[in-house]
């Protein structure tokens, strides 16, 4: 597309006087485009200029400045207009009828004969037919404003209400200064849809969406191809862009709008709305990550099969001899024992596609018996992180009096880390109780004990939050902070939703009261509480920085809680899966028993979702397994023990 500088548009609309419509056809653009342009660089013809170019048009094509006062000239036009389709004849005899017989006001009479007022109003004056003048009535405001606002009924239904025309209405709503919100008008926009149709939005209407798809699948290859090719070419004359967004002017418009709306640049990354997406995730299919939703996985693949002839995204780059290779049982089977390959990694890397693909396909095929199970890739690469930490481990089934097996043992530290693949360790091939029996025996040790599931360590958000957590374990922080030089402040929704989702294992959950630690002026350290259903108060969310010990920091914040609330009781749960409470215990809180197993459900394709009471029913009749964790241990204060 040809950019137009300022100058030369300048030379031409304002000196030389030309039109839009006159410039359009000398740089074989649009008018639109040119708008955009003028826009763009301030260009804005004065009205003196406008009338100036309108007289000489009018001059050069009718030989007057104003041709619509020549009689001639006016009816000459309005034949051609009138041939044309751009102005309708009404015969003499139905105005005369509708205006003086019927008594119709001249709105509704254009409403009748599908036309303009103004249209009307010239038919009349022409044929000198006197316009029945429509009586002003009063409209107390209280009355409007109830009917209107309170009320929730739109404009015409107003007008319709207090026998009076639209444009009275607007006028009274004007005088008044009775506005309604754009949520209200938005509310009023989605009743009278469902009114119409019975949904609130046309993409809910069944019929909307099979018409719309009809209308796409009907079309041929090569007008598809027109539209697209159209949709580009417009695009490209107004922004300069195949798509509008990717125009730095455009993108930085909607920041800019969203920053105005939401206070950030996408709407998804306002907290609030996040949080109620996550919400109506959930409570639908039980998972806060629309990836990990069964039907949505399934209609992707199907999508990605009818376009490409593979199941996922990832093998797209993969050659026909490797897609042959994967999508043949025997021929995998064939070249995984040929090769004398044992692990997922390993048959990955000698393919050249992911571990993902591979254990895909383990599993569909009910190959497990081809994968050596001792030492798992992500068993070695915590090897590996250990080993690069100067950690000294070792895997041992001396520590457990059940002989049962620690993958890294740190004796130094006391510490043992569990790597619980998906798969191995689902309730197919585990007891409920396994890993939360296994955590009791450590715990009689004196050992901590760690689980890290696959489903968190795959998982980009969490792995440095795991790493953390397991740097702190064995001591090891990047940095150390003293509670005394931290100033404890309130913290904003938004400051925290990001602190929760960077720094804690489970994310962000919502809090009544947020407190949190400042080291020149950076948060370091968050707890948070809400109320309790049997106790007075819960502690909702308790971490710091990653990579950052905060020393005294926990007891800091909880005794500011205790000063500034006044609280008979404090509970909260402890997640066995990773800690041991010892920290609660430091707060003066006491051990007050176990919840027993936490359980998520394993899906086909190694998917994992949270537990949902709503979607329990659906969720189990698709889940192959569930993954039993450890539970938590629940911990209690009260004032009463606090005084003795």
């Amino acid at each position: 597309m040809k950019n137009f500088s300022k100058e030369e548009l300048f030379e031409l609309y304002i000196t030389q006087n030309k039109s839009k419509r006159e410039l359009a056809e000398i740089l074989h653009t649009n008018e639109k485009t040119l708008g955009d342009y003028f826009k763009k660089y301030g260009i804005k013809k004065s009205k003196e200029d406008v009338v100036r170019a309108r007289e000489s048009t009018c001059l050069k094509k009718f030989g007057s400045t104003n041709p619509m006062k020549n009689i001639e000239i006016a009816q000459e036009l309005r034949s051609k207009q009138i041939d044309n389709g751009r102005i309708k004849n009404i015969p003499y005899e139905e105005l005369f009828d509708i205006l003086v017989n019927k008594k119709m006001l001249v709105t509704n009479a254009a409403k009748f004969f599908n036309t303009s007022i103004s249209t009307i109003k010239r038919l009349a004056a022409e044929n000198a037919i006197e316009i029945c003048k429509e009586e002003l009535k009063t409209v107390d405001k209280d009355e409007l404003e109830n009917y209107y606002i309170t009320e929730k009924h739109t404009r015409e239904e107003c007008a319709k209400h207090f026998g009076m025309s639209y444009s009275h209405i607007k006028t009274f709503l004007k005088k008044y200064k009775i506005e309604k919100s754009k949520d209200e008008i938005f509310e009023n926009i989605k009743r009278g849809h469902k009114r119409k149709t019975g949904y609130e939005y046309a993409l809910q209407n069944p019929e909307s969406i099979a018409k719309q798809k009809n209308t796409y699948k009907n079309r041929t290859e090569e007008e598809k191809a027109e539209t697209i090719k159209k949709r580009k070419n417009t695009c490209m004359d107004r922004f300069g862009a195949v798509n509008p967004l990717c125009s730095e002017d455009i993108k930085e418009k909607a920041f800019a709008t969203n920053i105005e709306r939401y206070g950030y640049k996408t709407s998804i990354q306002n907290p609030e709305i996040r949080k109620k997406a996550e919400d109506t995730l959930f409570d639908r299919f039980g998972v806060r990550n629309p990836s990990l939703v069964p039907e949505f996985k399934q209609k992707r693949e199907n999508t990605m099969l009818e376009r490409f002839g593979v199941g996922n995204y990832g093998e797209i780059v993969l050659s026909e001899d490797v897609r042959n290779l994967l999508n043949d049982k025997d021929k995998f089977k064939k070249y995984v024992l040929d090769n004398k390959l044992s692990t997922t990694y390993d048959i990955a890397e000698s393919i050249g596609c992911s571990i993902t693909t591979i254990t895909n396909r383990i599993h569909e095929y009910n190959l497990e018996d081809l994968v050596n199970r001792s030492q798992s890739h992500f068993e070695t690469e915590i090897n590996r992180i250990l080993t690069d930490w100067n950690v000294r481990h070792y895997k041992t089934r001396q520590v457990l009096d059940s002989k049962q097996e620690i993958d890294f043992y740190c004796p130094n530290e006391a510490v043992g880390f569990e790597f619980n693949g998906n798969w191995p360790h689902c309730s197919i091939n585990k007891d409920k109780k396994y890993h939360m029996d296994k955590s009791l025996e450590a715990q009689e040790k004196n050992v901590r004990f760690i689980h890290i599931y696959e489903y968190e360590w795959c998982n980009p958000q969490k792995q440095p939050i795991i790493l953390s957590l397991m740097r702190g374990a064995l001591g090891l922080f990047d940095k150390k902070i003293y509670a005394r030089n931290c100033k404890i402040k309130e913290v904003g929704t938004k400051e925290y939703f990001d602190f929760c989702n960077q720094n804690h294992t489970q994310g962000y959950r919502q809090a009544k009261i947020i407190y949190g630690l400042y080291f020149n002026n950076e948060l370091v350290q968050i707890m948070s509480f809400s109320h309790n259903n049997k106790y007075e108060w819960e502690i909702i969310r308790e971490c710091s920085k990653i990579n950052t010990q905060i020393i005294g920091g926990n007891s800091k914040l909880f005794k500011h809680f205790i000063k500034m609330q006044n609280p008979n009781s404090v509970f909260s749960y402890c997640d066995f899966n990773k800690f041991n409470g010892k920290g609660y215990e430091l707060l003066g809180m006491k051990f007050i028993g176990y919840t027993g197993p936490d359980m998520k459900w394993y899906l086909k394709g190694n998917i994992v979702v949270n537990r949902s009471p709503s979607k329990n029913k659906e969720l189990k009749e698709k889940a192959i397994a569930q993954i039993w964790g450890a539970g938590s241990k629940k911990y209690l204060w009260t004032k009463l023990q606090e005084n003795n």
